[in-house]
């Protein structure tokens, strides 16, 4: 299972509040034609996606992404360039 530090959580509470989507979380998902993940944030769950309610925000996840983020956590920084999530063991 994917982990959040505290800082992931305030910021994906934050985006999702400055976006307005309530009921909104923030999306993962591995593109078909690149080797990376995507985030971004979603006012619902696509389908396919699964559904994890963690710490008060909602993650949006498609199959290859929970494959690709078990046992990974989730942070998030930000500096005086700007704020960004990053995966860690």
């Amino acid at each position: 299972m994917l982990n959040l530090t505290d800082h992931a959580v305030e910021m994906i509470q934050a985006l999702t509040a400055e976006a307005e989507l309530p009921e909104g979380g923030l999306r993962i998902a591995q593109e078909a034609k690149h080797p990376g993940l995507t985030m971004q944030l979603a006012p619902a769950p696509r389908d396919e996606d699964d559904v994890l309610r963690m710490q008060g925000v909602r993650l949006f996840l498609d199959k290859a992404a929970v494959n690709r983020l078990r046992g990974q956590t989730l942070d998030a920084r930000t500096n005086e360039i700007g704020s960004a999530f990053f995966l860690g063991n």
